[in-house]
Formats: structure tokens, sequence, C-alpha cells
């Protein structure tokens, strides 16, 4: 039997014309015309659960278990000293002649073979969307996945048990949780997916999370809860028991190593357990639609933040060249759970993944301000062999069959965590900071038995070089200790080369300018912005510049002038047209400060920005005072206060507060949920918040008016609401509906 897929063409066709042949305004015809796509949705959805479960009720069909594929091992190139040169000897041993041609003076070090960068595929979707599905209460479920709270609807409701694991029970457990049971907890895991920016790996090892956390661990009804919500979230696998327990088999786009698995259909499941028997029963059915797991990362994962001890890392031959560092705890945790990988069977694509990650935040954040610092103004070159000997004598040389018993990559914040590191962790990291501080494109080498790196320098710089789509990449060795740019190592085999070229980090170009620096404008002083309200501003012009004086962190003046104390674990930059403030981090809390240095309140455990941008005259007159209003959570209580800041406005060092006690603002986002009113002159601007009232799952808008003092906000709109988003285009209007009355209607909140 086939699954059928319902043309949606031909539905929203009859739709649409049936639509248009009745005399209803245009809102009423296109809630409508939802209102019968959501049920088409859905009636497709269920089919295919439907289908699925006819298939799960027949025989499954035995199979062997095949061995797990060893990650391939092969003799390591080990490391190499070079004699200790000081700069201005070596440089009048090999001085630099810009006159000759530097193919005449190098000999190419050819290339054999080049890897094609593999281009991941965006993560599966639903087969058809999951609207929401209004309930009269919410019931949430809170669980842990490394160190991390998170939260799913789901209740007593959704509980199912299973008498055993045969096809019948799982056929039955299955269909129970097809329908619109789930539709809301399936809703808020993809949800999960984006706001912790999961890889295809994490979110199924949160699913594994949830459905053991929710049933008994390892429990048959764990592993079909993982299942389904796996399969309903768009991802390929299959079901097989033993007589004794249901499994989990997931397909991957990469050969996985370490791991046993089933051929089924000339394709490979992979069995994420460590107790199984050597043949099992599995349920061939397919999903439609459904996409193989990927091993890539596109971005860092999201944990809550629990750091390691410090540690200094130090430059031998560039002593300013140190930083303090520290790791998240719970990234360490998931980055033990990754596992080796490779596409096509070529190991170059594995190293690719590990150095295609990009670093955490907070390890940008305490890595790469103090690093900047010290290139700046460097030559590309001199930069790069700064940065060159930084990773070559900061770390300890380690094999990975003595530290961990098997060969292991290191992502880079694992590198800057553990004591020892090898050719691959060094070559990885490396690629991470010229990318990123330097902006150049890094390509990995790989000899027999050692890898390295290549980078492309905008200008001619001598030394050993591999052509690469005829862009000149210089070697770069970071395991060939002390060596500079252009140096091989001399114990590698040039003859069996392989690479493969870097892309560029997302975040490289974002965290220059949040790092403070300025934009090369004719007039940087009037620079236009758009802020949130849509509205056209002129913002202040960046004043203070992070900076690190013996590993702590403060901001500096344009003159260099430190007016704010080294003294914070980290400090974020200013981005113009932001609208955060500067922001100080020390042991867990924060401190705001203001343009000028001047601090504005501390002792912060969170806080959401209204709106801090700050607009100038041409006289260097504000033009919008009270402004800086914002939500903060104290260190002393968990209540949410609204603070007024208000001490370069009117000349002293206040600020007001007013609690908020019967409203929920755990997850607001100055994004998501605030409009600020745009405005001309010397008055400030109107706030307006969709948020939840506390205790109950119904939405309203409230409005903070500008002020010397913080008052209380006014309830603009009534938390009568099931749900409440901004009109698309215009955030100066909200959409509101309420499920019991049905009542849907655009609110103008400028009028109210």
């Amino acid at each position: 039997m086939k699954l059928r897929v319902i043309s949606f063409v031909s539905i929203i066709s009859v739709c649409t014309l049936s639509i248009v042949a009745q005399n209803k305004s245009a809102a009423e015809q296109y809630y409508e015309f939802r209102r019968k796509a959501m049920r088409e949705y859905d009636d497709f959805r269920n089919k295919c659960n439907e289908t699925y479960v006819e298939f799960v009720r027949r025989a499954w069909k035995e199979h062997q278990l095949l061995p797990a594929i060893p990650i391939p091992q092969e003799e390591k190139v080990p490391p190499v000293v070079r004699p200790e040169v000081p700069e201005d000897e070596e440089q009048e041993m090999n001085p630099i002649q810009p006159n000759k041609d530097v193919e005449e003076e190098v000999e190419p070090v050819p290339v054999i073979e080049l890897i094609p960068t593999v281009e991941p595929d965006p993560q599966p979707l639903p087969i058809a969307p999951i609207y929401e599905e209004p309930q009269p209460v919410e019931q949430y479920f809170t669980f842990e996945y490394c160190g991390t709270e998170c939260k799913v609807r789901l209740g007593d409701m959704h509980r199912f048990s299973m008498d055993g694991c045969g096809e019948n029970e799982v056929a039955d457990a299955w269909e129970f949780c097809s329908g619109s049971i789930y539709k809301n907890v399936i809703r808020d895991c993809l949800e999960l997916r984006i706001r912790h920016s999961l890889c295809d790996w994490a979110y199924l090892q949160l699913l594994h999370a949830l459905g053991n956390s929710f049933f008994d661990k390892g429990s048959d009804e764990a592993t079909l809860l993982a299942a389904f919500l796996y399969c309903q979230s768009g991802y390929k696998m299959r079901l097989a028991h033993d007589n004794r327990r249901l499994y989990l088999l997931v397909a991957s786009k990469h050969t996985i190593y370490g791991q046993r698995y089933f051929t089924v259909n000339n394709e490979n499941y992979y069995l994420l357990s460590d107790r199984a028997a050597s043949s099992m029963y599995i349920c061939e059915a397919a999903f439609p639609q459904e996409q193989a797991l990927s091993l890539w990362m596109l971005q860092s994962p999201i944990f809550d933040l629990v750091r390691t001890d410090g540690r200094t890392l130090q430059s031998k031959r560039y002593p300013n060249m140190q930083a303090n560092v520290f790791a998240n705890k719970n990234l360490l945790t998931f980055f033990d759970s990754y596992p080796a990988s490779e596409i096509g069977g070529d190991c170059m694509t594995n190293w690719a993944m590990y150095a295609q990650t990009p670093l955490s935040k907070e390890s940008v954040e305490c890595l790469y301000p103090t690093l900047r610092m010290q290139l700046n103004g460097l030559t590309e070159e001199e930069a790069a062999n700064r940065l060159l000997n930084f990773v070559q004598t900061a770390f300890e040389y380690g094999y990975d069959d003595e530290l961990w018993g098997d060969e292991r990559i290191l992502f880079a914040e694992e590198t800057m965590y553990y004591p020892y590191s090898d050719c691959e962790d060094r070559a990885i990291l490396y690629s991470h900071l010229v990318r990123d501080l330097l902006g150049l494109d890094v390509a990995l080498v790989y000899y027999p038995g050692h890898l390295a790196t290549a980078v492309c320098f905008n200008g001619e710089v001598q030394g050993d070089y591999l052509t690469i789509d005829n862009r000149r990449f210089v070697i770069c060795d970071p395991t060939y200790v002390n060596a500079s740019v252009g140096e091989s190592m001399p114990t590698v085999d040039g003859n069996n080369i392989r690479v493969t070229v870097l892309k560029k980090n997302a975040y490289g170009e974002e965290y220059l300018a949040e790092l403070g620096e300025l934009v090369d404008t004719e007039d940087s002083s009037n620079i236009e912005k758009e802020d949130n309200s849509g509205s056209s501003v002129t913002d202040v012009v960046q004043s203070l510049f992070p900076v690190c004086v013996d590993g702590k962190y403060g901001y500096q003046d344009a003159e260099g002038k430190i007016i704010v104390p080294c003294e914070y674990e980290r400090v974020s930059g200013y981005q113009q047209g932001d609208k955060f403030p500067y922001a100080a981090h020390k042991k867990g809390l924060i401190a705001l400060y203001e343009y000028t240095g001047e601090l504005v309140i501390q002792s912060i455990k969170e806080y959401i920005p209204f709106e801090w941008n700050r607009v100038w005259d041409d006289s260097r007159t504000f033009l919008r005072p009270y402004d800086q209003m914002c939500i903060i959570k104290f260190e002393e209580d968990s209540l949410w206060h609204y603070v007024d800041c208000f001490n370069i406005t009117v000349g002293i060092g206040l600020y007001s507060k007013y609690p908020l006690e019967k409203y929920d603002f755990n997850g607001v986002t100055c994004e998501n949920n605030i409009y600020c009113e745009p405005v001309d002159g010397s008055k400030g601007a109107k706030k307006f918040v969709i948020l939840r009232e506390r205790g109950s799952s119904k939405y309203g808008v409230l409005m903070f008016a500008p002020g010397p003092y913080a008052q209380p906000p006014c309830i603009l709109v009534p938390f009568v609401y099931d749900s409440i988003t901004f009109v698309k285009g215009d955030r100066s209007k909200v959409e509101v509906y309420n499920d019991t009355t049905g009542e849907r209607k655009v609110i103008s909140l400028m009028e109210e």
C-alpha cells in the first residue's frame, strides 16, 4: 500500500473560488480560508499516521545487527619544535625581497586532491504545518537536557502504557499519539530546537531526554514517545524490537563511527543503545517526506551557562597574546555525546564539520577581545604569525589513544579547556581564529598522519604554499612549534596532500561590530539606522570599547583612557543601532553602563531592554529624555521590576523601579514582544509590551509611559485573549484572538 498525498494546489484553488463567490469582508475570507487549510493539513497528517499504523500492525522483518565501523587509525606524525630564533635575526636570515617573483624562490607544494565543501541541507520539517491546538488550561512538563531546563505542554492526558513491544502494542501506542493530542508537544519541541540552536543530533538527544523523563528511563513508552516526536518532526527512523524491548533506529546522511547498525532497504540505520541482541525485528514502513539525520552544526548549541575553572592561554614568543578562558560545562557534556563521522568515506569531511561549527558566544566573548587588541595595527602576515605561535605554544601536545583510548577530534571549545591537544585540534582552532579575527579564508591541509592549515592572504606572503582554485594558500602549521607562516613541517610527506577550503563562520562580521569597531563612514557622528519602532533615528556615536588588563575586562574611551575599571569577567560591545547598553558581567551578575562610562545600575540577574537608543541633534543635545526603561530581575529576589534609569537625563545617578508581580515576563524579548513609539522632539517614547498574565494563559498589552520616575504600567489591551501578535509590517497594531468567543480583530496601539 502506498501513502496517498493530497494535492494542495487543487484544494487551494477550490477554496479561493468559493471564498471569492461569497460577499464577505477580506478578513472573514482570509480566516475562513485559513481554518479550512488547517483542517486539510491536519487531515493529511492524520491520514499519513493512520496508514503508518496499518503497516506497524503487520509482521516485522528480522535483520542482523552489523558491527560498528571503527574510527580510521593511522600512525601520527609527531610534532616538531623548530629552534627559537629572535624575530629581528630571523628577518636578517630570511630577508623579504619584494622585487623577486615568489614562484622563483619557493617550490610550490603539489596539490594531489581537493575535497569539495559539502553543503548541509536545511533541517527536516513536519510533513505538514502543525498549528497551535488551544487548550482550556495548559499543563507543562519540565525536564532537563545538558543542564538546561526545558518545558513542553505535556500532562497526564498524554500518558500511555504498553504491555509489550509487539506489533499491536506499538501500533496502539502510535495511534494514541496521533491526531491532535500531541500537536502542541511537537510544536514545543521544534521551538526548543530553534531556541537552543540544536543540530539534528542534539534534537534527537533532547527527545530521548524528554521521553526518559516523562516515562521510566529506558522503557518502551519512553522510546516510543521519542520515536513519535522524532518522526513527526520530519526525521527518518525505524522501530525495532528483540521480543524484550523496543528500540529506535535512526538513518544518517553520514557514516557514524562506533555505532552498530542495520541495513534496511540498502540504507544504514544506527542503533544508539549499548544493550541489544544480535538480531532484531524491524518495521520497514516509511513515513512520507522523511529525511535522514545530519551531523552538521551550523550554530553552537545554546545551553545554560555553568562555567568551568578558568585557564590562562599565552603565547611564548608574544607574551601579550594571552587570554583567560573558560568553557560551559553543559556544552562540554553535549560535545561528549557527539559521534565521529564522515561523508562519502572521506575523513576530511569529519574535520571540516568540527571546523565549521562556530564557537559559542561565551567562548568568543572571553577569548576574542584580548586577542583582537593585540592584533590591532598589524599586517595580515604579522597577525597570522602571532595567532600561529599562540596556538603552537599555549597548549601541550598529546596523543588521542593515550588520552582518550581512541581517536577523538576536539571542538575549538574543548581544545581551549582540555590540557592536551593534537595536530587536528590545533588546526581546527587556528582556522577559527584566522577566519573570525582576520577575515581570511583558510584550508585544512592533510598530509598522511598530519593535519595543518593554509591561509589565503590578500597581499603577497612568502613561503610554502598551495594553489587552490587559482588562489595562493600559504602553509601555516599550528603543530610545527616556533615555525612561522610559510614553513611546512619537514617530517611530513609533501607528495600526498589533500585539502578542503573552509567557509567563514556565520558570526564573523557581526562579532567585529560587537567588539566596538567604528564603522567607516564619511561622518560617523550621523549614522541613520532603523530602531525597533521602524522609524529612522540618529544614534549615539560609538563611545566605549572593550579592553582587557590582566585577564579582566572593562571599557576605554576613543582616546584609550580606561574609564570603566577592568574588573569584569566579560563585557559586551556596543553596536550602532543596537537596543542594548554596555553591559559588564561579574560572578553571574550584570552591571549596565552609559555611553559616557557612568554606571547606571548593577546587581542584575536578567534584564529586558525597551529601547536604549539615544538621539542627538546638531548641537549635541539629547532629543529623547527618560528613554532608558527596561524590565529587570535583581539579585535579591525573583520578581521582575519596571525600572526607569535617569542618571544622565537629570544629572543624578538614580533609578526608580516598580514591581510587576501580576505579569509573566519570562520569554519576553525586544524583538518579539515590544513596540516603541517613534517620536520627534524632546518627548519620550511610549513602550507597548505583549505578555501573559501570571497564573493564566491569557495575553494582553501593557503600556509604559516615559517619565522621570517609574509609574505603574497601564493595561492597554485587557488580558482576555488566547493570542496576540504584531501585524506584519505595522508593529503599531496587534491582532488579537479569543478562542472562547471566537473574537478576532486588529487593535491600533496608538489609538487606544
